[in-house]
C-alpha cells in the first residue's frame, strides 16, 4: 500500500479517497500494520520542576502530554509507581493530586508519557515547608556559631556592629 498523501483542501490534511483506501486495506490486514502514523509523546503542560509546599496540605502536579496514539501517563515516587496508592490520585489529563504533604520530606516525582512511538518524562522535586525552614535554621545557627567563635578568638565586640 502506498503512503497516504496530504490533501491541501481539507483541514485534516488527508483526502477522503486516501482514507477509504487506508481503511479498506486495514480491514484485511492485522491491526498492527494499520497505523496511519505515530508521533512520540511530548509533555506539553507541566508544573515547575522544583517547588515548596506546606506541611499537611494537599498539592498537585501537572503533566499533560500529546502524541499519537495518545500516550498513557504514569507517575512514580522515588522509582515506585503511584497507581492505586492511597493518598495519590491521577486525573485523566495526567494531573497528580496528593492529599497531604508529610513533614520533613523531599519528594522526587517522575511523570512518564508512553506510547508505541516512544517515551517522554519529567522530574519534579517537591520539598515541604518545614524541611526547608529546618535547613535554613541549621544554616543560620551554624553561621552564628562560627561568627561567635571567630569573635571570641579575635576579640571583636558585637556592640560596635550596626545593621
Amino acid at each position: 500500500m502506498k503512503p497516504v498523501k496530504p490533501d491541501k483542501h481539507l483541514p485534516w490534511k488527508y483526502s477522503v479517497k486516501s482514507f477509504f483506501k487506508f481503511f479498506r486495506h486495514c480491514f484485511w490486514t492485522p491491526k498492527a500494520t494499520c497505523a496511519l502514523f505515530s508521533v512520540p509523546p511530548r509533555i506539553t503542560s507541566a508544573s515547575p520542576p522544583e517547588s515548596v509546599v506546606k506541611v499537611n496540605k494537599p498539592f498537585s502536579l501537572k503533566c499533560g502530554a500529546g502524541g499519537l496514539p495518545y500516550p498513557e501517563i504514569h507517575w512514580f515516587l522515588n522509582g515506585t509507581t503511584l497507581e492505586d496508592v492511597e493518598g495519590y490520585n491521577i486525573a485523566d489529563d495526567g494531573t497528580l493530586f496528593i492529599t497531604k504533604a508529610e513533614e520533613d520530606k523531599a519528594y522526587r516525582f517522575e511523570c512518564s508519557a508512553i506510547n508505541k512511538a516512544g517515551k517522554d518524562s519529567k522530574i519534579y522535586i517537591v520539598k515541604t515547608m518545614s524541611s526547608v525552614l529546618k535547613t535554613l535554621t541549621k544554616c543560620v545557627i551554624s553561621c552564628l556559631v562560627k561568627l561567635h567563635s571567630y569573635s571570641v578568638n579575635k576579640k571583636l565586640h558585637f556592640s560596635k556592629w550596626s545593621v
